[in-house]
């Protein structure tokens, strides 16, 4: 907005799991009129721990994926409010250093490889960021300015695509 006002806010109810986006007015006044509601299993607050998500959520994502399950986890804040080091961690710390695993993406790949050696796994793990209307694979070898965009399959499913 003018001034560098921000013109959209959020906010969300932990005992509902919603999250409500609307737009923003002038001095940053909530414009209810503009809301939408969204609904989640599971809705943390910013001052959540990684090992409190991994413990109540993510360990059960992890068995309904091993089962067929698609599942995602979506990560939101402003710029620069440590939603890439929630999931990535510190690059070279994990329990072989510390005793504490250090990103979320760590403690889900754990989870797999924990499971019964015999067994045999194929895991597909997709890390995107967005931001406005660029999408950015954190996972890409070679980062680089090209954005993906997303297309509807004909499976009815929104995909992301080069």
């Amino acid at each position: 907005g003018p001034g560098g006002e921000p013109t959209c806010g959020c906010r969300y109810d932990l005992e509902g799991d919603t999250v409500q986006l609307a737009g923003l007015g002038p001095g940053g006044v909530w414009r209810g009129e503009t809301a939408v509601q969204f609904e989640f299993d599971r809705v943390y607050g910013p001052g959540s721990k990684r090992r409190d998500i991994h413990q109540e959520e993510l360990r059960f994502m992890v068995d309904e994926a091993l089962l067929g399950t698609d599942s995602a986890l979506i990560v939101s804040g402003t710029s620069t409010s440590g939603k890439r080091h929630m999931v990535i961690g510190q690059p070279f710390i994990s329990s072989a250093t510390d005793g504490a695993m250090s990103g979320l993406a760590e403690r889900i790949v754990h989870d797999v490889y924990a499971r019964d050696p015999n067994e045999e796994w194929t895991l597909s793990v997709s890390i995107y960021s967005i931001f406005k209307d660029i999408i950015s694979d954190l996972l890409a070898p070679h980062r680089n300015d090209t954005s993906l965009r997303l297309e509807c399959g004909k499976d009815g499913d929104a995909h992301v695509v080069n």
